[in-house]
């Protein structure tokens, strides 16, 4: 069983750790050029009281005179995944360190912050376990406890301003517990005489800055307490600091540890995704379905534009995650596309009012919709500079698409984009022909164990898991977890008593990962069974393989469709499939056992004959709007 538990750990290890680093963000708040403190916050992922703070820090603070420079989180992608630190401890890297590791541009990055001339001292802030004591009271107070503390490496840094580390430590410790909430809070001062008895402590940030003659304190909040008391501890460390430095500042609230929730929870933060209009980050659905993602942007790269400096896109299997701080806002089942440039302005009619339509806003609509005229106004307005392009436009939630007036009422609730079923997605795509050249026909190929890297043999995972194997066996080891949809490109192939093998490769993130899957587990979209028909009189499509998913469309019998995945379930297996409705692509689940693979087939490529082709259709992003039905009836 022990044996079991370490693999168990070792696959998640293994599996945290397949996540690209990021570099982070450091924002200015310069008034004049001295003095200037650096706040840093989230050097471990799972401490939310740090970057917490930084973020409210950054919002809601006016600085006076002098400059604060803040990293609101250090280490963001093991902040997104809720991780100490997916490639070791982040803080243990400042002394010696393999240019290999792959944080180690992150750490040469905030080393050159500091130091860098203008900065005269450093706050680092941490969550610390239990409270700190100088002598042993019990399990949860003791010298080997982190919480609660203000840490310092030595008593003094001569010859340098604000060196004097204990009294600037001693004096942040005195502002605190003037204001702390319970006895057991009590701050007091750590020095780890760094240099002569912490070995550990000689690889960490605080100590770097020392060496190169820069002031450097660490404020702990304890674990025990809820994340607002935590802000609030290291809040007042930063404001006693800044009063210490000279540096003058006003805040927008009053701060307690109620006022701090209700910030951290303020229903006003609103974020927008490329270029997409602003949506709030409070009341969002739990999931949103076929949602507009670049393509061929990994999560680091996708811009999420907001005040708020903690939000991040973590991949989960074929979702993305919104993550604020160590919170999941939404899940976004993404629509990979490529963007293209978003529309120029046009009129529509909204309310029976001609008004102007900005992509990338959000539209007040009271009462109805004029889609005829705004169909019409995007095509006009795209023509004007494109004669060959026509736009299609998508109403997330809307039965008909064809429709020409468009009420609340018209609308699926459980397509809205909030909980209150008030803001819906009206998504605009730019589509355009592309001539093909007629194919030439090929010979029928032989059946061969390795195949070329050139051949075409690109296949997707069809259940919810497929397990890669370093050799084809099931005894091999796991090398890594291939989710449902994901694409590879077969090179190989083995028999075996469990059946064939096919040896595969692929790319994730940047790493190239080659093994071994059952062929069973995969789907080879150039064969028959990639297209089926409805066999019953109408068959749901739901947004997830669920029967208690919402129903997103309804296909009727005959229905040509595309099968682009597989999952199984106890209601029996579900297809993943797509097709287009009057020039809206519908993308959801039906239960196969409804599916008849009988229907038109996919042409062979090792076909002897060739048909001339249709025109190929293009389609890009061009922009949303998102129709915002709160707006009280005139």
């Amino acid at each position: 069983m022990r044996c079991i538990i370490i693999g168990i750990l070792l696959c998640l290890s293994l599996a945290a750790k397949e996540l690209r680093v990021l570099d982070f963000e450091l924002i200015k708040k310069n008034i004049s050029p001295t003095p200037t403190l650096l706040i840093i916050g989230g050097i471990q992922g799972d401490e939310p009281g740090g970057f917490n703070t930084t973020n409210i820090f950054l919002n809601h603070y006016t600085i006076k005179n002098g400059s604060v420079w803040v990293v609101p989180v250090l280490n963001p992608h093991s902040m997104l995944r809720n991780h100490r630190g997916i490639y070791g401890d982040m803080n243990r890297k400042f002394a010696k360190l393999d240019p290999n590791d792959k944080e180690a541009f992150v750490i040469a990055h905030i080393k050159e912050v500091i130091r860098q001339k203008e900065v005269s001292a450093i706050l680092h802030l941490h969550d610390g376990s239990g409270y700190f004591r100088t002598t042993y009271e019990n399990a949860l107070l003791n010298p080997n406890r982190w919480g609660n503390c203000t840490i310092i490496d030595q008593k003094d840094l001569a010859g340098v301003q604000f060196g004097e580390l204990e009294k600037n430590a001693l004096t942040i410790i005195e502002h605190i517990n003037t204001h702390i909430l319970k006895p057991l809070h009590r701050y007091h001062l750590r020095n780890t005489q760094t240099a002569q008895l912490d070995k550990e402590m000689q690889k960490a940030l605080t100590f770097y800055a020392i060496n190169q003659g820069k002031p450097a304190y660490a404020n702990e909040a304890s674990k025990e307490l809820p994340v607002a008391e935590r802000v609030f501890y290291h809040l007042l460390a930063i404001e006693a600091l800044l009063t210490r430095m000279g540096i003058g500042f006003e805040r927008d609230f009053e701060l307690t540890p109620q006022q701090v929730q209700a910030v951290i929870n303020n229903p006003k933060q609103t974020f927008s995704i490329e270029g997409m209009p602003f949506m709030p980050l409070f009341g969002l659905r739990a999931s949103q379905t076929n949602f507009p993602l670049p393509k061929g942007k990994d999560f680091g790269e996708i811009h999420i534009e907001s005040s708020n400096k903690i939000l991040g896109l973590l991949p989960k299997e074929n979702l993305f995650l919104l993550k604020y701080g160590n919170n999941v806002m939404t899940r976004l089942q993404p629509y990979t596309i490529e963007f293209g440039t978003q529309l120029e302005p046009f009129k529509a009619r909204i309310d029976n009012k001609e008004q102007q339509i900005r992509v990338g806003t959000t539209i007040q609509v009271a009462e109805s919709v004029d889609l005829e005229s705004l169909r019409n106004a995007a095509n006009a307005s795209l023509k004007a500079h494109n004669q060959n392009a026509q736009i299609r436009i998508n109403v997330v939630g809307l039965a008909n698409q064809k429709a020409n007036t468009l009420t609340k009422a018209m609308l699926n609730p459980n397509a809205s984009l909030d909980t209150k079923a008030n803001l819906y997605r009206l998504e605009f795509y730019t589509r355009t022909e592309i001539p093909q050249e007629t194919p030439q026909p090929t010979a029928p190929q032989q059946e061969i164990n390795k195949l070329p890297p050139s051949t075409d043999n690109n296949a997707q995972v069809q259940v919810n898991l497929a397990h890669v194997r370093a050799e084809p066996s099931i005894d091999s080891a796991i090398i890594a977890k291939a989710p449902m949809g994901r694409k590879v490109l077969v090179i190989g192939k083995m028999d075996s008593p469990m059946g064939a093998w096919a040896q595969v490769e692929y790319d994730f993130y940047g790493r190239k990962v080659r093994g071994y899957i059952l062929e069973r587990l995969l789907y080879y979209g150039g064969n028959e069974r990639g297209n089926a028909q409805v066999q019953v009189n109408l068959a749901h499509v739901r947004a997830e393989p669920s029967i208690d998913s919402a129903i997103i469309a309804k296909a009727p019998m005959g229905r040509k469709v595309l099968v682009i995945g597989k999952m199984d379930s106890p209601m029996g297996a579900w297809a993943q499939v797509e097709y287009d409705f009057y020039g809206r692509k519908v993308r959801g689940y039906i239960l196969e056992r409804l599916l008849y693979y009988g229907g038109e087939t996919t042409k062979n490529p090792n076909t002897t004959k060739s048909t001339p082709p249709k025109p190929r259709i293009k389609e890009v992003f061009s922009g949303m709007v998102v129709l915002d039905f709160s707006a009280p009836k005139q």
